[in-house]
């Protein structure tokens, strides 16, 4: 929320943030891997209309990929639980418990009617009080 509206992680750091010099925004971009050196993430690997691309931090990547694409994302960088990469043949460089303990929370609605003769617990509350 921003003064009083709903408000993106986009509208709220990313557009004022846009024209600063350090800072490249890239839409539509498939993020391969990150490439790490001397223990250090370093480069990004991504594809962005069909080329691939990578890209250079000065100090830092930031990954902010959701629940689920963060840890792969660190799993195909070869950061992750040594026998889960070694099973996809993928080369460990830090053997580290990414993705162990991850809960992805499911919202799904579930559509109910109630037929309004038969007493609920919905109505608890809702009645006068009996004497």
């Amino acid at each position: 929320m921003r003064n009083g509206q709903r408000c993106s992680s986009a509208k709220a750091y990313l557009v004022p943030a846009d024209d600063r010099a350090n800072l490249d925004i890239v839409t539509h971009a498939f993020v391969e891997k990150v490439l790490i050196r001397d223990k250090k993430s370093v480069e990004v690997k991504f594809k962005h209309g069909g080329s691939t691309h990578i890209v250079s931090a000065r100090r830092e990547v930031i990954l902010s990929a959701g629940t689920i694409n963060t840890s792969q994302l660190l799993m195909l960088s070869r950061i992750g639980p040594k026998k889960h990469l070694e099973d996809l043949q993928i080369p460990v460089k830090t053997d580290l418990r990414v993705g162990e303990n991850l809960q992805d929370h499911q919202a799904v609605p579930v559509p109910f009617q109630i037929d309004p003769s038969i007493p609920s617990i919905l109505q608890k509350g809702s009645e006068p009080p009996r004497s």
